[in-house]
């Protein structure tokens, strides 16, 4: 039973600037608090999808809790949950984020290697917080990796995020950054899938293109072989596998077109990355591990932030949910 003291703000104590984006799960809006005049996000929960015939759905209960729990610099930050005109009109209010990673990479001609680094020690910093909370995120990729004008990293959208279990639906992740092991159908993974999902990210960032762009999941599986080799049987002792019959000997035996993805990675960072992509879940490098590693140089503050004040400054016209920077900017002195 809910304390009589529980009560939500209701989601016109805010005014909508612009939408951001749209989805499966709700739209998101850029909002300004009507008495404070501080700008966050705001995600207007689906209808559908928030109520079941159970009442409120599990799904959103969990993303609520979840973020009301945890705490970090790198973690996208949950302000409150907001009511409508009707029961069923629930928003989760957070703190705003003027860009995606997916806008910057495709957006930046180029990202020097060590404002890379800088990017990425700060996206492991909140997965080993995470993962140090028991908390596996199980949708990494670009779009999810919020930042600020000022290089400042905000891992967010947490829909998918689960406490650890021994067993959990392999239903997860965006295809092109899903691990191998939930390719193949196994259910006892644990928080290895996300230094897969790392991996994929620190690379596209790199080539500006995703690493492994498959077309469906059969497609992913070849992808994936075609660049990393066979799999091997005891890659996978101790999970459950369900469709490891399914793959045939490709005649692949080593990772000489995984080198040709890497050639833009010096050779000591290759090795690390190739460990995070490793078959077997068991050998990948933790989180709190890679920060100890030349990937999250921890001496790259300074040229990282730098980079993202000029690249702010010169007014690039880089897309964030469908509206260009210069569109924002307007939007913002209305």
């Amino acid at each position: 039973m809910l304390k009589k003291s529980f009560k939500c703000r209701e989601s016109q104590s805010y005014s909508v600037i612009r939408r951001v984006c749209n989805g499966t799960f709700g739209s998101v809006y850029e909002v300004m608090d009507s008495k404070t005049k501080n700008r966050y996000a705001m995600k207007n929960l689906s209808k559908n999808l928030c109520f079941d015939t159970n009442g409120f759905s599990i799904l959103y209960l969990r993303e609520i809790t979840i973020l009301k729990k945890i705490n970090h610099k790198n973690i996208i930050r949950l302000i409150e949950v907001t009511k409508g005109t009707e029961i069923t009109d629930l928003s989760l209010v957070m703190e705003y984020c003027d860009m995606d990673l997916k806008s910057l990479i495709y957006t930046a001609k180029s990202i020097p290697y060590v404002v890379i680094k800088f990017i990425f020690r700060q996206i492991v910093e909140g997965v080993a917080f995470l993962h140090s909370e028991k908390l596996l995120h199980r949708d990494l990729k670009p779009s999810n990796i919020l930042l600020n004008s000022d290089g400042t990293v905000k891992i967010g959208d947490f829909g998918l995020t689960r406490y650890y279990k021994p067993n959990m639906t392999n239903l997860v992740v965006t295809l092109w950054y899903r691990s191998i092991e939930l390719l193949l159908g196994c259910d006892n993974y644990d928080y290895s899938i996300d230094i897969w999902s790392l991996a994929c990210i620190f690379v596209e960032i790199v080539n500006g293109k995703p690493l492994f762009p498959g077309e469906g999941e059969i497609n992913q599986i070849n992808e994936i072989i075609t660049h990393l080799g066979n799999i091997k049987e005891d890659d996978f002792v101790d999970y459950k596998i369900e469709h490891l019959n399914l793959i045939k000997d490709t005649g692949i035996h080593d990772s000489a077109k995984m080198d040709s993805k890497l050639v833009s990675i010096p050779d000591d960072d290759q090795i690390i990355i190739k460990n995070m992509l490793n078959y077997n879940p068991k050998k990948r490098t933790s989180a709190s591990e890679l920060l100890k590693t030349s990937l999250c140089d921890d001496n790259s503050e300074t040229e990282g932030r730098e980079f993202f004040r000029n690249f702010c400054k010169n007014d690039h016209p880089y897309e964030y949910g469908g509206q260009t920077r210069k569109n924002k900017e307007k939007y913002r002195r209305l």
